[in-house]
């Protein structure tokens, strides 16, 4: 993938005066060496965590000491190698709980020693250049400390003034605001070469793919082994095809390459390109698709309509609006064609029946989700404006199959925790991200590989959210990632090039 490299106002040379001198003169690797070496070190991971998935020993090898000396060489720049290792065990199809210390996994200590790196160095190695450096001022800074310092700071004091919830489990349930602070390490990553961190992410997202299918359609005893250590929930079996229907949250990092791929696809010329882009959307799509992930097949769906309609409002690119909105309904009957194949007993049971039910009055017949909404009803009438405070907890039904379950809807989580005040502020900040694209794409005047990357990263951080409201994906750290991603896109990229 071509991605607009950042030129001056003539249009000539990158603008390489207002990068520090360490970073002018490097030789970067091709996007296709970045892919490859993400790819290798995401399938070392994985193997990790299959054959030694209690050796702690061995899996920060894999997943920290490996990617942390790999990278370094690679970039040659220590602050992009901690944002591309802690962005690795993100892709590591698990919750970062198999090493722990206190009340924080290797994942969060990953987050926050990466985040403590860059305002070091930023402060106490690059302070004497920094005002130097006119690329280096932050147009989201605000925004970011608001809703990733500030406002959970307030949550947490409300909690530990007004209730009785542990600080840890405070501190734990504000975590994935926490994350949009990994925006200025971001920064920095991305100061060189941006084409580098799309090819990571697409290198990440070959092996998770390939990681997720062995789960559904792998060799009986593979799958087992895999989903007893990432996803002991065991309650979902299998389709009547023998496909498992279990899969992770991280499902969701399959966005960003499905909907990257598709936009690509709009804008490719000769055939073979459309072809092999639409191939690439379809393989990324697997996971989703094998398991029929409802939600996340909707989202995605969804998403694209609206990208579709966004690209249609401006002349510049309307014809690659209206190409993305064909391919939607398009790609819309080959899954569903694909469902009435794969898993035609989850068509019917997740689509038809449960439409039915809920068309009919009858309601939603999960008992877990009939639990959660029960309390939300609660929370109405009793905790309507705070809510129960970070770090409180939702007793989900405990009866059948779905004993053990976390909560699964986290829209009503989230509700549950921070009332409406609490969720009225961050619907704010969302509502603007969301409209942000319409800035955007009146400035630019083509609608060109770096558009399309922004355009990937702002859906894809909007379809988390929008399946994460009836799934376990808002409350992750990938929503923030990608709100992170595409708000440095657009300070690093798009706002010094002539697009």
């Amino acid at each position: 993938m071509n991605v607009a490299i950042p030129m001056n106002k003539a249009g000539g040379a990158p603008r390489s005066s207002c990068l520090p001198r360490a970073t002018r003169f490097k030789r970067t690797f091709s996007p296709a060496a970045i892919a490859s070496v993400a790819a290798v070190l995401g399938a070392i991971g994985a193997l990790a965590l299959i054959l030694a998935p209690t050796s702690s020993p061995i899996l920060i090898l894999a997943f920290v000491i490996l990617p942390l000396i790999s990278w370094s060489v690679v970039t040659r720049n220590i602050t992009t190698a901690f944002v591309f290792t802690t962005i690795g065990e993100m892709y590591s199809a698990n919750n970062g709980a198999w090493l722990s210390i206190g009340p924080l996994s290797i994942r969060w200590i990953l987050i926050f020693t990466t985040i403590a790196v860059n305002l070091t160095i930023r402060i106490w190695i690059l302070r004497p250049v920094a005002h130097k450096i006119i690329v280096g001022r932050s147009s989201h800074a605000i925004a970011v400390l608001f809703f990733g310092a500030f406002f959970p700071i307030v949550l947490y004091a409300i909690a530990m003034i007004g209730t009785n919830n542990t600080s840890t489990a405070a501190f734990q349930s504000l975590g994935f605001m926490l994350v949009l602070l990994f925006y200025f390490p971001l920064r920095h990553a991305l100061q060189a070469n941006p084409q580098q961190l799309v090819a990571f992410l697409i290198g990440l997202s070959i092996s998770l793919a390939l990681f997720m299918l062995s789960m559904s359609i792998g060799p009986i005893a593979v799958r087992q082994q895999i989903i007893a250590i990432v996803f002991p929930d065991t309650s979902f079996g299998d389709t009547i095809t023998g496909i498992t229907r279990a899969m992770p949250a991280c499902i969701v990092l399959m966005f960003f390459p499905v909907l990257v791929s598709i936009f690509e696809m709009t804008r490719a010329n000769g055939i073979f390109r459309k072809v092999a882009f639409a191939a690439a959307a379809l393989f990324f799509m697997l996971p989703m698709t094998v398991t029929f992930l409802t939600g996340t097949l909707i989202a995605v769906l969804f998403m694209l309509l609206v990208s579709g309609c966004l690209l249609v409002v401006r002349p510049m690119s309307r014809r690659y609006g209206m190409r993305i909105i064909a391919g939607t309904f398009v790609l819309a009957v080959t899954l569903f064609s694909a469902a009435t194949v794969l898993t035609p007993d989850l068509l019917e049971s997740k689509l038809f029946s449960r439409t039915g039910m809920l068309s009919s009055g009858m309601g939603e017949q999960d008992a877990r989700r009939v639990s959660e909404w029960l309390v939300f009803n609660q929370d109405l009438e009793t905790h309507f404006w705070l809510g129960n405070g970070a770090g409180a907890t939702m007793s989900v039904d405990e009866s059948g199959p779905e004993s053990g379950h976390t909560v699964e809807m986290a829209g009503l989580m989230t509700f549950h925790l921070f009332g409406l005040l609490g969720c009225g502020a961050y619907l704010i900040g969302f509502v603007a991200f969301a409209l942000h694209p319409l800035r955007l794409l009146r400035q630019r005047k083509s609608f060109d590989s770096a558009v399309v990357v922004a355009l990937a990263f702002w859906a894809t951080a909007c379809t988390i959210v929008g399946a994460g409201m009836i799934n376990p994906y808002l409350t992750t750290p990938y929503p923030a990632l990608f709100v992170g991603l595409y708000l440095v896109w657009d300070e690093r990229v798009l706002a010094r090039s002539n697009g």
